[in-house]
């Protein structure tokens, strides 16, 4: 019985042993500001870049601010906050087509570009 206490009592140093040393060893933090609200908030170096944006503003950044179908296609596609007011920002309307739709259109233009002057350099 002696060495069952003993052995109990040694799991029990070895496991409050574990959670001091596992408290003091935290991985290191720094402090930056939120590029749009300006508050401090931590993060951790070893990550890699610093975040721009606290976690409440990301989530913010990120919400759905319009949902629409698209022209083309049909899909349902949504707009976040970010692109929202990027477009804003620049004076753009919300996109009516989807990301595809959009990348697809944007290629069909460029190779109608490229095909345009090719002949004329030809001529």
């Amino acid at each position: 019985m002696a060495k069952d206490n003993k052995k109990k009592n040694t799991n029990e140093e070895v496991n409050a042993h574990e959670k001091m040393t596992s408290s003091k060893v935290r991985a290191k933090s720094a402090i930056t500001n939120c590029s749009k609200c300006n508050k401090p908030f931590s993060y951790n170096p070893d990550d890699g870049e610093a975040p721009k944006l606290c976690k409440a503003c990301y989530k913010q950044q990120h919400a759905v601010a319009h949902h629409d179908i698209c022209k083309e296609c049909g899909k349902e596609f949504y707009v976040t906050v970010g692109e929202a007011e990027f477009l804003k920002g620049r004076g753009l309307d919300l996109p009516r087509r989807c990301y595809e739709c959009r990348i697809a259109r944007r290629a069909a233009k460029h190779n109608s570009r490229q095909v345009g002057q090719s002949n004329e350099a030809i001529r």
